[in-house]
């Protein structure tokens, strides 16, 4: 059975997860107030950046995905043929594709796994659809990492911005081989336990980790709550059938209504 995540998490998801169907596009217009240094954010999170504004060529829109296999609970890591140093699938967004699609992408084809996005329970602060009558679980993205790429192919300087989504694979999955790009031929995937990967990752990415994994222990904390839900009126439903069989007084309280 899944742990729970850390008390802190819960109270921050219990105290946001009913704000998402109130939230107003009116508070993404509103200014922060002028301040000399950036302030700090959720434990999760460096602090925040100063307000920036950037043109098309001084940005890249990039996607990645933290892959779990179900049932075993193991976290998806790649690496180059013979190095240590590991990374999750990531890359630029195509032309033309949405996130969530390049994010499934770049996962086949850096990892070899034809993965789903995993629905998950975490924050968002995306409202919900008009077409939506009440929250669930979503497949939003959990995490953004910024990172700033120098001057490469005439290119000037500018800033990579990934959104990070959960994805899951099926127990007896295979990784396919050759699905990457001509440079990435040598790319490997692995399965590790929480505890060895987050041995082996480092920088933005142990962040997105730490994070991703939380919301995934709540995810399945919640799941396996509403299935007992299920299960304890299943079988209350069950008891009161099986009970106006046996019990004459409850038979005939019943056949007088």
């Amino acid at each position: 059975m899944m742990n729970n995540p850390s008390e802190s998490l819960n109270r921050v998801l219990s105290q946001h997860q009913n704000q998402t169907a109130q939230s107003s596009s009116i508070q993404t217009h509103q200014q922060r107030p002028d301040r000399h240094l950036p302030p700090p954010l959720s434990k999760w999170s460096t602090p925040a950046v100063e307000d920036s504004a950037w043109c098309a060529q001084n940005f890249t829109l990039g996607v990645g995905m933290v892959l779990i296999q179900n049932v075993t609970h193991k976290v998806v890591l790649v690496s180059r043929r013979g190095s240590q140093r590991f990374f999750f699938p990531r890359g630029r967004k195509d032309r033309g594709e949405t996130l969530e699609v390049a994010a499934l992408r770049e996962a086949y084809e850096e990892s070899g796994y034809k993965a789903e996005l995993l629905p998950h329970f975490g924050f968002t602060s995306a409202p919900l659809s008009p077409h939506s009558s009440k929250a669930g679980p979503s497949c939003e993205a959990v995490y953004l990492t910024i990172v700033g790429w120098g001057p490469v192919r005439g290119q000037t300087e500018g800033e990579y911005l990934v959104h990070w989504y959960l994805g899951w694979i099926p127990e007896h999955a295979v990784p396919e081989q050759g699905t990457g790009m001509p440079d990435e031929m040598d790319y490997e995937s692995q399965l590790f336990t929480i505890e060895e990967a987050l041995q082996r990752m480092h920088g933005q990415e142990l962040l997105v980790l730490k994070y991703a994994w939380a919301i995934y222990c709540e995810t399945m904390g919640m799941c396996q709550e509403i299935e007992e839900r299920r299960d304890s009126l299943a079988n209350e439903a069950n008891q009161d059938v099986d009970l106006s069989g046996v019990n004459p007084a409850r038979a005939e309280s019943g056949s007088k209504q």
